[in-house]
């Protein structure tokens, strides 16, 4: 019994030898063969006695001769319908919660007529949505697409500059900020 196992284990050891040997052995190429025929057929254009026969028959089939023919042009109508086309707005992206940095400081200034001038500041814009819409004492200032916007406005005198800010984002956020500046920061009045 232990013999017969043995012999089966042999054959079996046998036949995987051989398998793998014969997956893995190199392959013969293939000899080279003629290439395939092409049967030559009558171009489309030909006329039917051009093309070959192989060989006479009592009835030849003929085929159709092709004519240029004219397609009508098709005429635009209008549409009963004159509705055009909606597309469904994509809302703006927000970045977070809409805040802003108040100015805390004169960017920038320059002479305006009768001893007063104008004074620039800078606000930074954190969170939203772009555009901005920005409001300096309730009113409309400008709008940006950018985070840090330039504001100007005039002021006189060398007394402290107190505004109100508010920017819109356009995803419907809104801020509202006071800021004052002192009477040192006003670089004109040196």
């Amino acid at each position: 019994m232990q013999n017969e196992r043995h012999v089966v284990i042999f054959f079996a050891v046998v036949v995987l030898i051989v398998s793998i040997l014969a997956c893995n052995a190199p392959q013969t190429p293939t000899p080279n063969r003629p290439p395939d025929t092409v049967t030559p057929y009558p171009p489309a254009t030909a006329r039917p006695q051009d093309a070959p026969t192989s060989e006479p028959s009592e009835s030849v089939p003929t085929e159709p001769s092709i004519e240029p023919t004219e397609t009508p042009t098709p005429t635009l109508t209008s549409p009963t319908s004159t509705s055009a086309p909606t597309s469904t707005p994509t809302p703006p992206v927000s970045e977070g919660p809409l805040d802003f940095e108040e100015p805390r400081w004169v960017h920038a200034w320059r002479p305006r007529e009768e001893g007063s001038v104008w004074v620039t500041v800078k606000v930074q814009i954190i969170g939203g949505a772009p555009p901005f819409t920005i409001y300096l004492d309730g009113t409309f200032h400008g709008t940006s697409t950018e985070r840090l916007y330039l504001l100007e406005f005039p002021a006189s005198g060398c007394g402290q500059i107190v505004h109100s800010i508010t920017v819109k984002s356009a995803d419907g956020d809104s801020k509202t900020k006071d800021f004052w500046l002192g009477g040192d920061l006003l670089l004109w009045c040196d």
